[in-house]
Formats: C-alpha cells, sequence, structure tokens
C-alpha cells in the first residue's frame, strides 16, 4: 500500500516499521470505538452566501466519527513539522467536518516519519478541539482570500509572494510560479 503512495520500495519499506508503531499506539486503539472512519474522505466546503462564493474541495487522510466529536487526521512523512504550517489546512478540513456532522472536531497530523501520536490543534479555549469561534474565524478568512482572488481575476493582476513565504507555506507552486528559484529547505 505504501508503493501506492508513490515512494520507491526503499522509501516504503523504511517506512512501514514507523506506520507500523502508529498501528500499534494508543490513538490508533482508541479508532476501534469510532463510529466511521473514513480514509481518502472527500470533501466540499460551501462558504459564504453572497458573491463571492466559495467552493473548496479537499481530501481528509482519515476522519474517525466517534459518538462525541470527529478527528481530522492528516499524515504526514516527516519526522517532526510545524503545525503552524498546516493549521489552515486542518482548519478548514475542520469546519467542513463541523458542518458535515454537527460534531465538535479535534484537527491534528501524525508525523509518519516519527511514528508518533496525533499532535492536535490548539482550539480558541486551549483545549485540542476546535471551537464554532474557530470554525467562524476559518470561515471569515476563507472568504477574505475568495475576495482578494475574485478580486485579482476581475482585475487580472496576481501579486507574487516572495519565494521564502512560498517554502514557509509548503506550496506546491513553487517552480511554476518561481521557475528560477533553487529548492529550498524551510524549518
Amino acid at each position: 500500500a505504501l508503493v501506492a503512495e508513490e515512494l520507491t520500495q526503499a522509501e516504503a519499506a523504511a517506512l512501514a516499521p514507523r506506520v507500523q508503531s502508529f498501528i500499534a499506539g494508543r490513538y490508533a486503539a482508541t479508532l476501534k470505538q469510532a463510529g466511521a472512519l473514513l480514509r481518502e474522505h472527500e470533501l466540499l466546503l460551501d462558504a459564504g452566501d453572497e458573491p463571492p462564493r466559495l467552493w473548496l474541495r479537499g481530501t481528509v487522510d482519515l476522519a474517525a466519527r466517534f459518538d462525541d466529536r470527529v478527528d481530522v487526521i492528516d499524515y504526514k512523512l516527516a519526522r517532526t513539522g510545524d503545525m503552524q504550517g498546516y493549521a489552515f489546512q486542518l482548519r478548514a478540513y475542520g469546519l467542513a467536518l463541523a458542518r458535515q456532522w454537527q460534531l465538535p472536531v479535534r484537527a491534528g497530523i501524525v508525523f509518519l516519519g516519527s511514528g508518533g501520536e496525533p499532535q492536535w490543534l490548539t482550539g480558541s479555549d486551549g483545549s485540542d478541539t476546535l471551537t464554532a469561534a474557530d470554525h467562524e474565524a476559518t470561515e471569515r478568512e476563507l472568504l477574505l482570500l475568495a475576495r482578494r482572488f475574485a478580486e485579482a481575476r476581475q482585475l487580472d493582476e496576481f501579486p507574487g509572494v516572495t519565494v521564502h513565504a512560498c517554502h514557509r507555506l509548503h506550496c506546491g507552486f513553487v517552480a511554476a510560479c518561481h521557475p528560477d528559484a533553487k529548492q529550498v529547505s524551510v524549518k
């Protein structure tokens, strides 16, 4: 299965024990109590009631629906990482799943390179659950981005972002927007 994730045989062989470590871990054991486990769960988030409307599509690596909450898990191959670099994505997933299932949402990352337990985003109340205020803030941010994009399209003006900012955001389009930039590792 790891080879299907576009890893070489050698990479898959090196990662397999770490994945097994996660599967044997505390969090994975709690998944037995989930009412639904959805792998590669596709989401469509409809935000805003007036133009510009925003439809955002994404795929959650794992959504686990329990009686009292939903957990959103995103897997990363790295050993560790900065949660804030993934917070926007996780918050958008959290908003979509909170709307879909009308339950509180925890959103976290499992860094498979370490075989560790999920690292959860912190909600605005200091807990590991995203609050209604967090979801409202995420929707406002998404709608602001939609308005900025609509204005840029209308004016045909797309101001650039520095290559350093792109690397910091883990943007997948660095080579397209900055063809002369060298690949840089940003911590």
